[in-house]
């Protein structure tokens, strides 16, 4: 189901058809371009401390949420490599890729790990580098 999901003063949509194959399913591409509204974001407790009755004043987005069932996104397609591939292919050409220098060469499985965070992750995190996690990744398999 796509809705809005409402706490109080915040209002965001939830998107499932953006996180689908994440769940095995078959994920559309490109993905349906739905606008989340910039004026949901302007809200802000401290900048609206005059509204008191948050149900009247997001009387729309709840009146959506009630009508939820007509609005139920079901998506019974099992997720497939080649669809994947598409997907890919069409991300690809949506955004740039940039590559940086690696900050070790040294296998993640090879580096010490100690109680004194003296290892060269602990090193560049601390230098205030943004440190790569694609050598852990390495490491994570699935069963």
């Amino acid at each position: 189901m796509r809705g809005p999901l409402i706490c109080f003063y915040a209002v965001e949509y939830h998107l499932p058809h953006r996180v689908a194959r994440q769940f095995g399913r078959l994920q559309p591409c490109p993905p349906e371009d739905f606008s989340t509204s910039w004026q949901l974001h302007k809200y802000n407790r401290q900048k609206k401390k005059k509204i008191t009755d948050w149900q009247l004043e997001h009387h729309r987005y709840i009146d959506e949420w009630n009508l939820m069932e007509q609005n139920n996104m079901r998506i019974f397609a099992v997720h497939r490599d080649n669809a994947f591939r598409e997907y890919l292919a069409w991300l690809g050409e949506q955004t740039r890729l940039q590559l940086r220098l690696a900050w070790t060469e040294q296998d993640i499985a090879e580096i010490a790990s100690g109680e004194k965070g003296d290892n060269p992750y602990d090193i560049a995190t601390r230098g205030g580098r943004q440190v790569e996690i694609a050598l852990v990744l390495a490491r994570v398999v699935s069963a």
